[in-house]
């Protein structure tokens, strides 16, 4: 065969250092990588209404997880333009614009961004 597809699976704790690759299949994880990763066993994963998903290995890295507040949703900063002279608002307009602009930027080179939608 001269062309393969194959699909693979990273499974990564979020508390601890425990991750492993695997190629998927239609039966799941594959035995031999639970023979190898016996955590897998064990691992649990916590999705959130707003579509972010969270695995732990142990109740003791999910303890871990739950201490942070990691499921909460975040709130969205909120841009008080103040009330005053137009000047004021112009720079707080400004100001918004530019962390936007910042924010398009630091996601088109992959790194993190904090944005608001909305």
């Amino acid at each position: 065969m001269s062309i393969l597809d194959a699909t693979f699976r990273t499974v990564t704790c979020n508390a601890c250092t425990k991750t492993v690759t695997f190629e998927q299949s239609q039966r799941g994880v594959p035995q031999e990588i639970v023979e190898a990763h016996p955590w897998l066993k064990t691992n649990r994963v916590v999705l959130t209404s707003d579509g972010r998903n969270f695995s732990y290995c142990s109740d003791l890295c999910m303890t871990t997880g739950l201490e942070t507040g990691l499921f909460n949703t975040p709130e969205a900063p909120k841009v008080e333009i103040p009330q005053g002279s137009a000047q004021a608002q112009i720079q707080a307009a400004a100001a918004a614009a530019k962390a936007r602009e910042e924010a398009t930027a630091a996601i088109k080179q992959g790194q993190p961004a904090k944005v608001q939608l909305g």
